[in-house]
Order: structure tokens, then C-alpha cells, then sequence
């Protein structure tokens, strides 16, 4: 069984982030421990920074619970770490609870 993977769609997506240093591995890792973990002792504090944590709450401060609301126009959210991290959580949570398809892998193309 093999995939194949075409490195030049991967590598496009992969460059089409606006602004990589608003997007640090630490600040995911402060929205996660926020998110998943009630107690202090859980959090592994050394996998993010102070300013981490703080452009997290920030981030929080103008997350919107509803991506479209009324009163606003556009995506409020548009380039909201929170958001960003949210959506991605609930699509790994259903890639990983997804049946497969009876699929021949080989024809399948990755990325």
C-alpha cells in the first residue's frame, strides 16, 4: 500500500500562511493548554512563552463565537489563532473517527 504525495501542492499550502510570526508553535500550545486542561499541574509550561500566553489571550479577547454575526461584516475571525485552532482540532477529531473509503491508495493523491 502506498500514497502518493505531491510535494509542490504541499509546498504552495504550506506558503500561503499571511503572517508566520503572529503563528508560533508556543502560542498553539498556550490556546491548547487553555482549551484542554483544567488543573496547573497538566500544563507542560515550558512548551510556550510568556508572550505566547499573551498573544493567546489576546487572540481571545477578539475571538467571536459566531464566525458571521449580524452586526459584522466579513469573517471577524479571519487570521484568529483560536479560530484557526478550533476548526482544526474538530477536523482531526472526524478525520480520526471517519470510516475509510474502499479506496485503491495508490490513486489517491495526498496533497
Amino acid at each position: 500500500m502506498s500514497m502518493k504525495i505531491n510535494l509542490d501542492k504541499l509546498k504552495s499550502n504550506l506558503g500561503k500562511k499571511e503572517d508566520p510570526s503572529d503563528y508560533s508553535i508556543g502560542l498553539f500550545k498556550a490556546i491548547e493548554a487553555a482549551h484542554n486542561e483544567c488543573h496547573s499541574n497538566q500544563v507542560d509550561w515550558t512548551s510556550f512563552t510568556l508572550r505566547d500566553a499573551e498573544k493567546a489571550l489576546e487572540q481571545a479577547i477578539w475571538y467571536e463565537a459566531e464566525d458571521d454575526p449580524d452586526d459584522m461584516i466579513g469573517k471577524p475571525n479571519k487570521n484568529n489563532a483560536i479560530h484557526q485552532y478550533l476548526h482544526t482540532a474538530e477536523t482531526m477529531y472526524y478525520i480520526k473517527n471517519s470510516k475509510p473509503l474502499n479506496i485503491i491508495p495508490s490513486d489517491v493523491q495526498f496533497f
